[in-house]
């Protein structure tokens, strides 16, 4: 299987697989799991909203030359 979440991610899955669940290890792996998912999702929200932002203002741009 090709890997493509990086070590350290890859390492809390594991961990979340291997431990029981309620573990203290567990429960750690899960909650740092979550966190960079909310991480990387406001990540992409911002930078989506921050492309769309320039491609309104260059299309604007254009619009205003073209008159």
């Amino acid at each position: 299987m090709e890997n493509k979440f990086g070590k350290y991610i890859s390492d809390l899955m594991l961990m979340v697989i291997e431990s029981d669940k309620g573990s203290t290890s567990f429960d750690l792996a899960i909650g740092e799991l979550k966190k960079l998912s909310s991480d990387i999702s406001e990540f992409i929200k911002q930078n989506l909203s921050e492309q769309d932002s320039k491609s309104n203002t260059k299309t604007l741009l254009q619009e205003n030359n073209n008159e």
